[in-house]
């Protein structure tokens, strides 16, 4: 309680007088009540003329004093004071107003501040500008070249054709033939070393982009022919070649890839996005996925160019090769959010699948149809290729289904999956449903499609529906693909048709770069069609300029001697695989066997199947073409001698790989019956649960053989 009970609160000493109200104090709490104004600037809102709950806020008689109009209190009183200094306080805020007001408004800040960001904005977009028109500029030269290399063509079918529709380029362009004419006979022509031949095919593509980069329409404006300089050239560019690719793909192996990217941009070539995937692509196809990691991670660090989500997805995908799903789905969790769409989804699903994680994969494929993401063809694709085994190949028409479920587009490559399966397993029938389906489905064939198809039917001996397709197979060719050039050297070859396979061996040649497989088939093919001449040069010229370096290379020529039954030149062949560091594998004593039994050597043809059967073979060599072929004429020549034991243990072989179910391969196991002149009652059942269906040599072989059933 106060001193006075409410009423004077200044104690029993109190001489206010009667106009006296009290020394201020509460009655309940016995403190001052505090008087101090307190002035609260806050943006530009309107200022409180008073506080709430404060009773001294307001204005009083007597010049502020609270006394009433009898005060005693003289010039010292504290009521009088304290309103003076509130009216001063009060006088420095309305100045302090003022001057706010005329200060520049906050707008005005803001938008000189908007200002100086978007020039600096457009300074980094005109960079951005000029990175991509330099991309753009690259692409444009390419479609140039290949432009030029289009009319070319066109001048090397005909010389004599009319190209007055090029009007003044007309003379500009018959030069630059000409000139490439005489670039194609030197590099044909013997030089003194390879690296010179590399140097003058790098002189005539930078000679070449010199002049398109000079015109203005699409590579037809040379304003002058390509020539080639006779003089020596500096030895010191052999090694510098116009590819970020060639350089990263030649770096030792302890050296990171910041040295090849230096290297290049040092050279004044800048780096743009086509280079980085061409890159990426040249890696992949060499399984040098820890260089592609690499350059990857330059890439997202060093950001020369503007990334987009493909970046991204190619950082996730070798970071899964390399280190694992567990840290791929870190990176992915990582990701800025705007690029963790479909691409990276797809890309995060494909290499669970290469990992073997189904159901991972799958977890992943119904997360992206909760997020609405469309599905790839790829995906499918890979789903498909994973259950194509005899086991899981029930489980294939049920992907189909889900692929329809999920709208997915039907893809020609996923067609060509299922034919290469069909085919695989030698069902001729099978295949022609799938190939019967695409169309059904309007999806065009492409070259892939035909080659599957051609190959197929070459294989089983239905050799007019393979020369169909194989017509069909030039009409879709797109460009000179060395791939199906060298499935038309196979085909051509099954086919007999010479002139057709020196021809597609001439556009073979014709490409920049031949590589030793294309040249183990050209040998394989002319030794085939029994052209042992010319498959010698080929093997000699492949020896001078790829050296020997695999078995493959050595049994490509083995075979032909062993087909013809040169016995005395496949045994020199077999001692110098020795001296190139190289080891006979399986297939090099299955030609050798065969050989030995062409050359009627029975018993050195058994040892040598022996030593082959002892060595470890895949199950992708024992289903090849080549394999499956070897072995029937190994069979065959048992059969002509009557060895109906070792016919039969070959043909083992051949029912495994489901190569029996041609019925070919069943008729030359019974002229092994008929020349041993023993009788098998049971064979024709056996034949037809084989899955190979009785022709009319069949029954006549049939018929012949029953005359020894007594």
């Amino acid at each position: 309680m106060s001193c006075c009970s409410g009423k004077c609160g200044c104690g029993s000493a109190c001489s206010c007088g009667s106009g006296c109200t009290g020394c201020g104090k509460y009655p309940d709490l016995g403190i001052l009540e505090t008087t101090t104004s307190v002035s609260l600037i806050t943006g530009i809102a309107p200022a409180k003329a008073y506080y709430v709950d404060s009773e001294m806020s307001y204005g009083a008689e007597n010049d502020g004093c609270n006394c009433g109009s009898s005060c005693k209190c003289g010039s010292d009183c504290k009521c009088v004071k304290e309103i003076k200094q509130i009216a001063t306080a009060n006088k420095l805020i309305e100045d302090l107003r003022k001057e706010i007001k005329d200060m520049s408004s906050t707008t005005k800040l803001e938008e000189d501040i908007d200002a100086l960001s978007k020039e600096e904005t457009l300074d980094v977009e005109w960079v951005i500008v000029g990175a991509e028109r330099e991309a753009l500029r690259k692409e444009v030269e390419n479609l140039e070249t290949a432009a030029l290399d289009v009319l070319y063509e066109l001048w090397k079918t005909n010389p004599e054709a009319n190209f007055d529709y090029l009007k003044e380029n007309k003379a500009s362009f018959l030069g630059f033939c000409e000139a490439q004419e005489k670039q194609r006979w030197l590099i044909k022509t013997p030089l003194p070393s390879k690296s010179m031949r590399c140097l003058l095919l790098k002189i005539q593509l930078l000679s070449l982009k010199t002049h398109l980069i000079n015109t203005k329409s699409l590579g037809l404006m040379c304003q002058a022919p390509v020539n080639i300089p006779d003089e020596t050239f500096d030895l010191k560019q052999e090694e510098t070649r116009p590819c970020l690719s060639y350089r990263i793909e030649k770096l030792p192996g302890g050296e990171g890839v910041l040295s090849a990217f230096h290297s290049w941009m040092r050279d004044g070539n800048p780096v743009h996005r086509g280079d980085v995937f061409h890159t990426i692509n040249r890696l992949r196809k060499l399984k040098m996925n820890k260089r592609a990691l690499e350059v990857m991670e330059w890439v997202i660090r060093e950001r020369p160019y503007r990334l987009k989500e493909l970046d991204y997805s190619f950082l996730l995908e070798f970071t899964i090769k390399i280190h694992g799903i567990s840290q791929g789905e870190k990176l992915f969790s990582c990701l800025p959010a705007e690029f963790q769409n479909e691409l990276l989804y797809t890309n995060l699903v494909i290499a669970c699948l290469d990992k073997g994680a189904i159901i991972l994969s799958l977890a992943y494929m119904k997360k992206m149809r909760e997020l609405n993401h469309p599905m790839s063809h790829l995906v499918f694709n890979r789903l498909i290729i994973l259950h194509s085994s005899p086991r899981r190949r029930k489980f294939i028409p049920k992907i189909l289904s889900q692929m329809r479920a999920d709208k997915v587009p039907q893809h020609v490559s996923t067609f060509n999956i299922l034919m290469k399966i069909e085919a695989n397993e030698h069902n001729i029938e099978g295949l022609m449903k799938v190939f019967s389906d695409m169309k059904r489905a309007n999806v065009e064939p492409n070259e892939i499609s035909y080659c599957i198809v051609a190959t197929a039917h070459a294989v089983a001996r239905l050799y007019t529906v393979a020369e169909v397709y194989v017509e069909a197979i030039e009409k879709s060719m797109t460009g000179n693909n060395w791939s199906t050039l060298d499935v038309l050297i196979m085909l051509y070859s099954f086919l007999g048709k010479e002139k057709e396979l020196e021809r597609t061996w001439q556009a073979v040649q014709d490409l920049p770069y031949v590589r030793s497989k294309s040249y183990v088939l050209a040998i394989e093919a002319f030794g085939r069609m029994g052209k042992l001449d010319q498959a010698e040069e080929l093997w000699l010229e492949m020896k001078s300029r790829k050296g020997l370096n695999t078995t493959e290379q050595f049994n490509s020529i083995l075979s032909v001697y062993c087909r013809h039954g040169l016995i005395k030149k496949a045994s020199e062949i077999y001692r110098e695989i020795g001296k190139h560091d190289c080891k006979p594998n399986a297939i090099t004593y299955r030609h050798l066997a065969l050989g030995c039994l062409k050359a009627n050597l029975v018993d050195e043809a058994v040892k040598t199947l022996e030593m082959g059967m002892d060595l470890t073979t895949s199950n992708v060599v024992r289903n090849s073409t080549p394999w499956l072929e070897t072995t029937l004429l190994i069979v065959e020549s048992f059969a002509d001698k009557g060895d109906v034991g070792s016919a039969e243990k070959l043909f083992e072989e051949l029912i495994r790989a489901k190569y029996s179910r041609h019925t070919f391969a069943y008729n030359t196991l019974i002229k092994a019956y008929v020349k041993a002149k023993i009788y098998s009652p049971d064979f024709l059942k056996r034949m037809i649960l084989g899955g190979a269906r009785p022709d009319a040599e069949t029954y006549s072989l049939v018929k012949l053989a029953e005359q020894y059933r007594n």
